[in-house]
């Protein structure tokens, strides 16, 4: 039990930052408690608050999400549930509304601007984060391999490296993949080993193309600069497409002209 609390309040540290948006929200909270006068908008966003909180402190909830579902990464998500934002910025104009003196309203909003540009951290300045070339906010050289490999009216499938991978999900539905993200997840636990193979310093030719085969993948993608043990050719692939930093090659006898409806 003291390993469950320690986990919970540890998680709940994190989500704190540095404190001061949080406690905005509890003072937000406690403002609207005893001035809201519609009872019905009170008793709601007080209700969904105190459910949360405990939800994600209640000892049942921690064993089914950590430790039988084993998505402890993932457990903060819980206080995504929290209506920190509807509340704080309702109490916030709700407070601003109680004067009348416009200097006095200018004042307070600036507090909260303050108080809001101090408590948090903007995304942006995150490493994970960095300025998308395009408006699907994703790396320009798999639009292109993408649009490369599609065939109007079908959708085709493709080998490549994992790197990649979360890439085409979002920008294609007609270019599938023999295994996807779920295969980077380490605690799904549903690694392939092909994914393993590709990511090797010294890939197997022969053992990746014949999986391609085996999957009705008539593409392969291989980065320019990664060790192959044979061409890929050797195996009955041409060089199809070639872009900054891959290869894509074709099955020479993948049918390519089979319509959409027979791939399912």
């Amino acid at each position: 039990m003291a390993e469950m609390f320690g986990f919970v309040t540890s998680v709940f540290r994190e989500y704190m930052g540095n404190g001061l948006l949080l406690l905005y929200f509890v003072v937000a909270t406690l403002f609207l408690a005893f001035k809201e006068k519609n009872k019905a908008l009170k008793w709601l966003l007080i209700s969904v608050t105190a459910a949360d909180i405990l939800v994600f402190f209640c000892p049942l909830t921690v064993s089914l999400i950590r430790d039988k579902m084993e998505e402890g990464m993932v457990y903060y998500r819980i206080l995504w549930l929290l209506p920190t934002v509807v509340v704080s910025v309702y109490a916030t104009i709700r407070i601003i509304d109680m004067f009348k003196q416009k200097w006095l309203r200018i004042a307070l909003a600036l507090i909260a601007l303050v108080c809001v540009y101090i408590g948090g951290n903007p995304v942006y300045n995150s490493p994970l984060f960095t300025k998308s070339p395009n408006a699907y906010q994703i790396p320009e050289e798999v639009m292109e391999l993408c649009e490369a490999v599609e065939i109007p009216g079908r959708t085709v499938r493709v080998l490549m490296p994992s790197e990649l991978i979360i890439y085409v999900r979002q920008y294609s539905s007609y270019v599938e993949m023999p295994y996807g993200y779920d295969v980077q997840v380490e605690q799904w636990a549903m690694s392939n080993p092909i994914e393993r193979e590709m990511s090797k310093d010294v890939t197997d030719t022969k053992i990746i193309t014949d999986y391609a085969k085996e999957t009705g993948s008539q593409y392969v993608v291989v980065r320019k600069d990664h060790e192959l043990t044979a061409p890929v050719e050797k195996y009955g692939y041409d060089c199809f497409y070639i872009s900054e930093n891959y290869v894509v090659y074709l099955d020479l006898k993948a049918n390519m002209f089979r319509p959409m409806e027979d791939d399912l």
